[in-house]
């Protein structure tokens, strides 16, 4: 089955030559991040501003939203919350917890060299041992 290739070399180049050119690498448009949620805690629906959420602890493939005077249940798990919020302001504690920096009033040694961080509101949050020592590596100068 011999004949000519399937794509002429020479009208492939000049095909290309009309193209208009980019200026510039073709890159994705920044992902916006997650700012707020619906949550519906029985009878109750609301908007929560993750902003104002300290500490997200997970249960299953759901994740529990700590505020004050209320936990409501996220239909969303924790890995899917870490993905989707500003790393900038939150941080995977550990397995089970997701913090808000801007809520963390202190930070305290704990055991075997763990971090504890004390959120507002009065709650310790134990990090794991890898957490820790990656929170002590971001927060270096």
């Amino acid at each position: 089955m011999g004949g000519a290739p399937p794509i002429d070399p020479a009208r492939l180049a000049r095909a290309l030559e009309r193209l208009p050119l980019v200026a510039g690498p073709l890159a994705p448009a920044p992902r916006k991040h997650l700012e707020r949620v619906f949550v519906r805690d029985g009878e109750h629906c609301w908007f929560v501003e993750l902003a104002d959420v300290p500490l997200f602890e997970s249960e299953g493939n759901y994740a529990r939203l700590h505020l004050p005077g209320k936990q409501p249940l996220l239909a969303r798990s924790l890995n899917y919350l870490e993905e989707h919020l500003d790393p900038e302001h939150f941080f995977r504690a550990s397995r089970q917890h997701l913090v808000n920096l801007r809520k963390v009033e202190a930070v305290e040694l704990g055991p075997g060299g763990r971090l504890v961080l004390r959120l507002q509101g009065g709650r310790e949050v134990e990090m794991s041992r890898r957490q820790s020592q990656k929170f002590r590596e971001r927060m270096s100068p």
